[in-house]
């Protein structure tokens, strides 16, 4: 079973290492069989001052934002979850995966990483279209074809409806 842990993020001092790594989000996302975002209220010590973080902080996150898109270019919404106060499947709260989807609109705390991330959401957008005409390759790890295949259709659809938003013109 591989499990992504988002804990040590991206390497920040290296320009080298830092592509690489952003890279490599969709490939280590993807081939985890579950996600779970932890994101309880708690305060944020490295802050000054101190802020609060939740869920909701969690999700306007633009790196955040992108490694779910990973997951579910490949795998769909089912297996994914939440733990905020309690644990919840994502596949629930539609405006979560409309929200994730949106990557350059997340905050990030430098703005120049948006244009790094063109490559690797042209290639999210490239895994969802596959996942959508062939099911298999969802389910090349015993999921069942039908719900990785519905989900990836929606997702999909979804892209289309908000492309401009997903797409900037400033970056594609």
């Amino acid at each position: 079973m591989h499990i992504w842990l988002d804990y040590h993020s991206i390497p920040q001092e290296n320009d080298t290492t830092k592509r690489l790594a952003i890279g490599s989000i969709a490939l280590y996302a993807a081939c985890s069989h579950y996600f779970l975002a932890c994101a309880p209220e708690a305060l944020h010590q490295d802050s000054r001052p101190p802020c609060k973080v939740d869920a909701d902080t969690y999700l306007q996150r633009g790196w955040c934002r992108l490694e779910q898109w990973a997951f579910m270019a490949i795998n769909g919404s089912a297996q994914m979850y939440v733990f905020d106060s309690s644990l919840s499947q994502l596949s629930s709260r539609r405006r979560w995966i409309e929200e994730s989807v949106n990557v350059f609109n997340g905050h990030f705390t430098h703005e120049a990483d948006k244009a790094l991330l063109v490559d690797v959401v042209l290639g999210l957008y490239g895994l969802a279209v596959v996942a959508t005409l062939d099911p298999s390759v969802a389910s090349r790890r015993g999921k069942s074809s039908c719900a990785p295949h519905s989900s990836s259709r929606e997702l999909i659809e979804l892209i289309a409806e908000r492309r401009c938003l997903i797409f900037p013109r400033q970056y594609f």
